[in-house]
């Protein structure tokens, strides 16, 4: 079982380097690793959250054996009960060392004249399991017979953690306040993320007329590519353009045998297509190569996070 959860780090590994490379031609195989790495990160970040879940609780099962006899506590009577415990703990341990790596951001509140305030972040992906695996297999090193197994891990987390932590989101953000007091929400916040992405060498520059020339560039869609703080500054005029309608809560009464047990409360939204940002070339319509909407609504004192639907055949005025 373990040789399953080194398969899971080497392959995370693989796909974080792909994920890092550039737009440029790198062959067949790793071009398509990288685009269906894009275009499916965050599912595919979700089943390497599972799997080092379980990761995590068998490396914990393989450390107490390395250690058994080595302290009392660790004898066999409530042994899955101390491996349970025992991973919590060390999540926490990873939890910590990966703020610690990935400190949060504070955002950046920024007026945008004559529409309102806006918040920026720079956004960089969570590091809590590969952490708390790269804990754990240190750890193996030190005390299981067979050490260069958990240091091959150990290296190959190492290098994933270093690469996770160059896959940054621009984040936007901008709220909504409700002024009608008949209607218990409050307000609407609209957040927009945009994977920074490298550019290739057949990219095309959208800043020519821009003075910044040493401020590295990301991509915005697959062909042209600008400086991150100018794409930033348009992607914060540009998300009040983002106009969601047809806001619809929807209460599902719940029962569990028969016996009433509470309501379940949902929200949804729709979005124009037309509405999102787009390439900000004059030649070029292309969406985003990847990026993520978020709606929350604030009803009362709950937060209720919205289903999206984009509409792409929208005539709204």
């Amino acid at each position: 079982m373990a040789s399953s959860s080194r398969a899971v780090d080497s392959l995370e590994a693989g796909i974080y380097t792909a994920l890092n490379t550039s737009l440029d031609d790198h062959g067949r195989v790793i071009n398509w690793i990288r685009d269906t790495s894009i275009a499916y990160i965050d599912k595919i970040k979700q089943l390497f959250t599972y799997a080092s879940l379980a990761s995590i609780v068998l490396l914990t099962r393989d450390l107490f054996d390395a250690l058994n006899g080595r302290a009392v506590f660790l004898n066999s009577s409530y042994r899955w009960y101390k491996i349970g415990a025992g991973s919590v703990g060390l999540l926490a341990i990873g939890y910590f060392g990966g703020r610690w790596l990935t400190p949060e951001a504070v955002p950046e509140t920024r007026n945008v004249e004559g529409r309102g305030a806006v918040k920026i972040t720079e956004s960089i992906s969570d590091t809590t399991f590969q952490t708390t695996k790269l804990i754990l297999n240190i750890s193996l090193a030190c005390f299981s017979k067979n050490r260069l197994l958990p240091l091959l891990s150990a290296t190959a987390l190492s290098y994933t953690i270093f690469k996770n932590l160059n896959i940054k989101w621009i984040v936007v953000s901008r709220e909504i306040i409700n002024n009608n007091q008949s209607s218990r929400i409050g307000k609407l916040r609209i957040t927009y993320s945009q994977m920074m992405i490298n550019p290739g060498k057949q990219t095309e520059d959208g800043c020519k007329e821009c003075a910044k020339e040493d401020e590295p560039k990301i991509v915005f869609c697959d062909s042209h590519a600008y400086h991150t703080s100018c794409i930033t500054d348009w992607l914060a005029e540009r998300i009040f353009h983002i106009r969601p309608y047809d806001l619809k809560k929807t209460v599902t009464t719940k029962y569990r045998n028969g016996v009433y047990d509470g309501n379940e409360i949902s929200w949804s939204a729709t979005v124009d297509d037309k509405d999102l940002p787009k390439c900000p070339h004059p030649e070029c319509e292309k969406p985003a190569l990847k990026s993520d909407l978020g709606i929350v609504v604030y009803e009362g004192s709950d937060v209720y996070p919205a289903s999206l639907k984009i509409n792409n055949n929208s005539d709204r005025a």
